[in-house]
Parts: C-alpha cells; sequence; structure tokens
C-alpha cells in the first residue's frame, strides 16, 4: 500500500544525493587541445583559442559578487558578476584560495583548481604558450 510512496521518495532522495555530490565534489578540469583551453565543471564547460588571450594574473580569491546564472554552493561554475572584474565566468573550486583572472576577447574568466597548486600549475601550462 505505502510502496509507490517510499519508492518516489528513494527516488527523490537519491536524485538530490545526486546533484549534491556532482556540485560539491566533481573536480573542475582544465587542458589544453588543439591550440584551445577547456575548462570543464559540474553542469558548466567553456572554451576559449589560447592566442585571444590578452592578459593572465593570479587574484588571492575570488572577489565578492552575484550569481547571475550557475552553482555556487561550495564549487563555483557559471556567469557571475564580481567587484572590480565585471561580468565574466567562474570556475573555481573554493572562493578562498588562488584563482587565475584569464582575460580573452571571449570574455573574462576566472579558474581555480582543487588545491593553489594545481592552479600554479595551470597558470604555467598557460603562460608557456
Amino acid at each position: 500500500m505505502y510502496l509507490p510512496a517510499i519508492i518516489t521518495t528513494a527516488v527523490l532522495f537519491s536524485l538530490i544525493a545526486g546533484a549534491l555530490y556532482v556540485t560539491n565534489f566533481a573536480p573542475i578540469r582544465f587542458q589544453i587541445k588543439n591550440g584551445t583551453g577547456l575548462i570543464s565543471a559540474p553542469l558548466y564547460s567553456c572554451s576559449f583559442p589560447l592566442d585571444s588571450i590578452s592578459g593572465i594574473q593570479v587574484l588571492p580569491s575570488v572577489p565578492a559578487g552575484i550569481r547571475t546564472n550557475g552553482l555556487s554552493m561550495g564549487r563555483m561554475a557559471g556567469h557571475f558578476v564580481l567587484e572590480g572584474i565585471g561580468p565574466c565566468q567562474v570556475y573555481a573550486c573554493a572562493k578562498n584560495q588562488p584563482v587565475l583572472l584569464i582575460r580573452c576577447y571571449a570574455g573574462t574568466i576566472l579558474l581555480g583548481g582543487q588545491t593553489p597548486e594545481e592552479t600554479e600549475r595551470w597558470r604555467l601550462e598557460l603562460m608557456s604558450i
């Protein structure tokens, strides 16, 4: 008699738990392939031609701002408007870790890895091109 309600509740719980896992624990990935920077994060991704980069700098953390479309539960991924930067895309594992500020003709991108060391490795990869 209560079996359909129990099954429905279990399915909904599984979906919510899966969504929380993806948004909080799935890694942000960065790779360079065929002259293009590729960023993938939970539910969002972007790419940019490496020859379109006009500047790269390291920020100590993600500045304050508002999310206009995306995720900001632990990890940040999607579109934001940040203080001192304006509209941009953010792909960062933590708000309080260093991030790369990448300016290119496609827009402004903030990119941060799981650790400060990973972010630095990505900076060195981008600078070596």
